[in-house]
């Protein structure tokens, strides 16, 4: 009961538009609702069990590059 409750009013959080933004686009490519991503989101944060379709090695979608330029 109190879980349905939290996530009917997880969205009326005061939460930035970043990361509204962000909740919304993982909502979007997980096939997944709002209260639903920020649950799984905290589960994985506090290493709670999550469903396996959550489970991911790494979120990291774009290998980050460094470039390191010559200061001398």
């Amino acid at each position: 009961m109190l879980a349905e409750i939290f996530a009917t009013n997880v969205m009326e959080l005061n939460l930035q538009p970043d990361l509204k933004r962000e909740i919304t686009s993982l909502a979007i490519q997980m096939k997944s609702t709002a209260p639903e991503t920020i649950e799984m989101c905290l589960r994985m944060h506090f290493c709670l069990p999550v469903p396996e379709r959550w489970r991911k090695d790494s979120w990291i979608t774009n290998p980050v590059v460094m470039e390191y330029g010559d200061f001398s």
